[in-house]
């Protein structure tokens, strides 16, 4: 197993905090299509955290959509979840909530009904650690989430560093696919099943960055077919989204 490096996730440079805030105004397309995604799950749903759920931007998304359902953003970065309350407040998101959570070591948090996460499993050193103390802390009735994910048996673990221009150290970051028969082995071992797998495709076209020293998706159209591919410096971004869901006792 893979050591955690928590120290990668904190920090809130000006480029990342604009990132965040700008997914209010403009949420990504793949949030879009992950409420349209998870929206059957949330029905009869009353409290659901989202994991890694940065400033949440995505999670405010849903809990305007869905007034009935409690949300909560748990994050392990203290600046993120500082952000997200200021914004919540200012938007009077009555069914939006934050906590300070770290997915390698989660309090028992058996009253989620649901789990989600959108674009996180694929940054943490490793996806079986994460998925465990969800299947064991939470034990929710269903898990929906995004990232990196390939058909095949055949996982990629890759650490990314964008080198800095003066020779100091990259910021460092992981970008892992994971393979969907180990993702779905590993259900099973929880009494959970790999219920629906889903890939997201992207309606847009997104601009190759000028500065290719930067981590930054952008889109290529295949000519086979004219779909788009999402590509992020040197990665293939294979986006999927998962629903899980526990088995009958």
């Amino acid at each position: 197993m893979s050591k955690q490096r928590t120290h990668e996730w904190t920090g809130l440079d000006d480029r990342l905090k604009h990132y965040h805030l700008s997914q209010y105004q403009n949420p990504k397309r793949s949030t879009v299509a992950f409420e349209a995604f998870v929206c059957p799950q949330l029905q009869g749903t009353g409290k659901v955290l989202d994991l890694g759920g940065g400033s949440g931007s995505a999670t405010a998304f849903l809990a305007e959509r869905h007034p009935e359902v409690e949300f909560v953003c748990g994050e392990y970065v203290d600046e993120l979840i500082t952000l997200g309350r200021e914004i919540a407040r200012t938007e009077n998101r009555d069914n939006l909530s934050f906590r300070q959570l770290d997915w390698f070591d989660l309090p028992p948090l058996t009253e989620f009904d649901g789990v989600m996460s959108l674009q996180t499993l694929s940054w943490l050193p490793e996806c079986a650690g994460p998925l465990t103390q969800i299947f064991e802390k939470v034990a929710p009735r269903w898990i929906a989430l995004t990232s990196l994910f390939y058909e095949g048996d055949i996982s990629a673990r890759t650490e990314v560093c964008e080198n800095r221009r003066d020779g100091g150290a990259g910021r460092r970051a992981f970008y892992n696919t994971y393979a969907l028969p180990e993702i779905s082995r590993l259900c099973q071992q929880h009494g959970y099943r790999l219920s629906r797998v889903e890939d997201f495709e992207i309606d847009i076209d997104l601009e190759k960055p000028a500065d290719p020293d930067f981590m930054a998706t952008y889109t290529e159209q295949l000519a086979r077919d004219g779909s788009r591919i999402q590509i992020s410096g040197p990665v293939l971004m294979n986006w999927k989204t998962l629903l899980i869901e526990k088995q009958p006792a």
